[in-house]
């Protein structure tokens, strides 16, 4: 479907952090909610949803496997449907503090256990360690001593530039350690002697929709590519605008704000814009609330408002 200025939409997505169902399964439930969220509150947009290129990055099967070996994944499908169909109820207008504060388990426990550490871990400067320990999969991705980081970041960087040859819009919308793939990718694209002469250097990701993300925190950003680079050659300069939502009570990505870290992109004009909105998710999962779910994001409003507003060219 052609977008603004005759070009053709496509939407990129790539899914965060922990064990993951097969392929199939996981980018059903993750195109489903985004067909919900505009059929909910946008439905003249359908049609541009339904006409628009959507690929979805899955490395699932490289993280299932440092993250449980050899043994079956221990998921529960019926679980994971679940968590979308119970989210489905909500109307656009019920995300709210009081729903969120009433979901069976609140405080969740990484919440607790961060702030069980209290001011020691401020003044030690402990905060981004909880998300390594946390985290495995996000250690793993940043050991230059294993493969997976590579793999996943050019499995990104595929469609990239497939949609960049085409001269598609493009709009990615990553999760969790996804968001960490994605601006790495970003980095090389723009940034990489390789691929200096070429189209992918001067192409522009047009909206860039992070969730849950750990990009903000100083041990995330010690760890990015192009951190080594001087001035603002340590940014991406191919991100258009970019939103990032971050929910309360989400460990993951802390408290600290997205738009005031990347403030130089901003400022230097490599990006238009940086937002972040805090919103509140309101998944389900194994019985306990939990806010750091990708379904709880994807089914939002805020994620619906946004993809609304890029489909229809603004």
């Amino acid at each position: 479907m052609a977008g603004k200025n005759g070009r053709k939409n496509t939407i990129i997505l790539i899914h965060g952090r922990g064990l993951k169902p097969p392929r199939q399964d996981l980018e059903a439930a993750w195109k489903d909610a985004l067909h919900f969220i505009i059929k909910r509150d946008h439905p003249s947009r359908l049609p541009l949803l339904e006409k628009a290129h959507i690929d979805f990055v899955y490395y699932g099967h490289y993280s299932n496997n440092f993250l449980n070996g050899s043994k079956p994944v221990p998921l529960n499908p019926r679980d994971r449907n679940e968590v979308l169909e119970r989210l489905t109820r909500y109307r656009a207008n019920e995300f709210t503090e009081a729903n969120f504060k009433v979901l069976p388990g609140y405080p969740p426990r990484g919440d607790r256990f961060s702030h069980g550490l209290g001011s020691f871990a401020q003044k030690l400067h402990l905060g981004t360690r909880l998300v390594e320990l946390a985290a495995r999969d996000i250690r793993e991705y940043w050991d230059d001593n294993v493969r997976f980081g590579k793999k996943v970041r050019f499995k990104l960087m595929d469609p990239i530039r497939e949609a960049m040859d085409r001269g598609d819009r493009i709009m990615v919308m990553a999760h969790s350690l996804g968001t960490i793939i994605a601006y790495d990718a970003f980095w090389l694209l723009s940034r990489c002697e390789k691929y200096a002469n070429t189209r992918y250097a001067h192409s522009k990701i047009d909206f860039w929709l992070t969730m849950g993300s750990p990009l903000a925190e100083d041990t995330a950003m010690q760890h990015l590519q192009g951190a080594d680079a001087e001035g603002l050659d340590r940014y991406p300069s191919n991100v258009r605008k970019w939103l990032n939502l971050c929910a309360y009570e989400d460990y993951i990505c802390g408290r600290r704000c997205m738009a005031e870290k990347f403030q130089p992109m901003v400022e230097s004009g490599l990006s238009e814009s940086i937002e972040q909105k805090r919103i509140y998710n309101l998944a389900i999962r194994e019985g306990k609330c939990s806010p750091h779910n990708p379904m709880g994001y994807l089914i939002h409003p805020e994620t619906s408002h946004a993809l609304s507003r890029w489909l229809s060219g603004d």
